[in-house]
C-alpha cells in the first residue's frame, strides 16, 4: 500500500488517479453497474484498490455480496464501518480496513478495543489531520500488528507529512492536486 491512497467517488477522478501515477485506491462511492469498469481500469493499470462497501449503490452488505466481491470484482479489499463485515472478509481473501471516526476519548477506547476484538488488516481514522490521536492510536495498536490510514480534511502537504511522523501507515486523500504534489515530491527524492 502506498503511503498517499487516492480516495475517489467518480470514474473521473478514478481517471485523474491514473494520470497522477498513484498507485493505490480508495473507492468511496459507485453504482453496482460501475465496479465491472472500475475493475476493469483497476486490473489494466495493476493498481491496488479498496471498495468502501458500506457505499456501493445496490450492494446489500452481507456474506453473499462479500462472495461476489471476492470472486467476479476481485478488489485488493474492502473498507467498511461494520465490524461484523470483517471476518466475511477475511475469509474471502480480502484485505480488510475498519474505518471510524475519532470524535472524542471515549471514541479513541471503542477504536482501540474493536480493533483488538475483529483485528482487520488497518484502521482508517478520521478526520485525518490530527496528529496527537494517530500518535496515541499508534502506541496501542502498532504492537499487535494493525496499521493505521487517515484521511478526511487532508489538504495540505505539511498535513500528511505531520500525520505519517505520528505513526499513519498510509493517508487518503480526495484532493486531487495534492496527489500531483506528493508524486511530484516523491520522484524528486
Amino acid at each position: 500500500m502506498d503511503e498517499l491512497i487516492a480516495a475517489v467517488r467518480s470514474l473521473k477522478e478514478i481517471d485523474k488517479g491514473l494520470r497522477a501515477n498513484v498507485g493505490t485506491f480508495f473507492i468511496l462511492e459507485c453504482t453496482l453497474s460501475q465496479l465491472k469498469n472500475i475493475t476493469k481500469m483497476m486490473h489494466e493499470n495493476q493498481k491496488e484498490w479498496y471498495l468502501h462497501i458500506d457505499l456501493v449503490k445496490g450492494l446489500k452488505e452481507e456474506e453473499a455480496a462479500m462472495e461476489y466481491l471476492a470472486r467476479e470484482i476481485k478488489p485488493t479489499g474492502i473498507i467498511t464501518t461494520r465490524k461484523s463485515l470483517i471476518p466475511i472478509a477475511r475469509a474471502y481473501s480480502l484485505r480488510t480496513i475498519l474505518r471510524f471516526f475519532a470524535i472524542d476519548s471515549v471514541s479513541l477506547r471503542n477504536i482501540v478495543r474493536t480493533a483488538q476484538e475483529v483485528r482487520p488488516d488497518c484502521v482508517e481514522v478520521l478526520p485525518g489531520i490530527v496528529p496527537k490521536v494517530i500518535a496515541r492510536l499508534h502506541e496501542q495498536l502498532e504492537p499487535i500488528g494493525i496499521k493505521i490510514i487517515t484521511g478526511g480534511l487532508v489538504d495540505q502537504l505539511s498535513e500528511v507529512q505531520g500525520v505519517m511522523a505520528a505513526g499513519a501507515h498510509a493517508v487518503s486523500v480526495g484532493n486531487t492536486d495534492l496527489w500531483k504534489n506528493l508524486q511530484l515530491t516523491r520522484t524528486s527524492e
